[in-house]
């Protein structure tokens, strides 16, 4: 045998195997996707049912306006400008909760915890840490490996997503815990800073959730050849 056509056999085999791994890539993408699809419908509607939506339109919109500065040419710091102009709607809450009155009142509230066990602390602590536990787990959310399969753009929408629901989590935890304990003197004045630091984080939530539907209604879009194609 000659040694041209030895080379021509190794270059075909890596060919092949190339091609097949990157075929192999392009299934679970496919999967992947589907899977995270469904995740992203499942907050959506709970975005809706929960009358968040204006906070949603927000982030949305903070896209759409992302993309026209990427179409302008623009760069880093008009992106920067643009995320400090968000902010300011956040102060914006922020002085309006301080000038709410030092009690508020939660009657409806309070009549609630009436009907509560005494361990309600409890119950919404434990809760809460079974739903960051899951998240991590890749049991209500794709795991990191799954994200890193929808490259590196994928991944990154992904990792912010599941950040600042950990994030959303602890800092809504931390107020239901504070009404909890002390119903009465519970004041939205007072914990001002963060209940609109809330606000920042569900919009970025909302922002997370619209970028990573995009991206991943494009690769739904995909056929398997395009995927593996495009993964070669």
């Amino acid at each position: 045998m000659s040694i041209l056509n030895i080379l021509v056999g190794i270059l075909t085999a890596a060919l092949l195997f190339h091609f097949r791994s990157a075929y192999l890539l392009a299934q679970r993408q496919q999967l992947v996707a589907r899977r995270l699809r469904s995740y992203l419908l499942y907050w959506q509607g709970w975005i809706l049912d929960s009358n968040v939506f204006k906070l949603f339109h927000v982030g949305a919109e903070w896209n759409k306006e992302i993309d026209e500065l990427i179409k302008r040419g623009d760069g880093a710091a008009e992106m920067l400008a643009l995320k400090e102009k968000k902010r300011e709607m956040i102060q914006e809450i922020k002085t309006e909760l301080e000038k709410a009155d030092s009690s508020v009142d939660l009657s409806d509230m309070q009549k609630l915890l009436e009907k509560m066990p005494l361990n309600s602390i409890d119950h919404i602590l434990k809760a809460g840490t079974q739903f960051q536990q899951n998240l991590l787990d890749g049991k209500t959310f794709i795991s990191d490996d799954d994200a890193c399969v929808l490259g590196p753009y994928g991944a990154q929408l992904c990792v912010n997503l599941k950040m600042n629901l950990l994030s959303g989590a602890n800092k809504l935890l931390g107020q239901i815990v504070q009404f909890l304990v002390a119903p009465d003197k519970y004041s939205l004045k007072e914990a001002s800073k963060e209940v609109s630091e809330l606000f920042w984080t569900a919009i970025l939530i909302s922002k997370d959730i619209d970028a990573l539907t995009k991206h991943i209604d494009r690769v739904s879009k995909m056929s398997l050849w395009d995927l593996t194609w495009k993964n070669l």
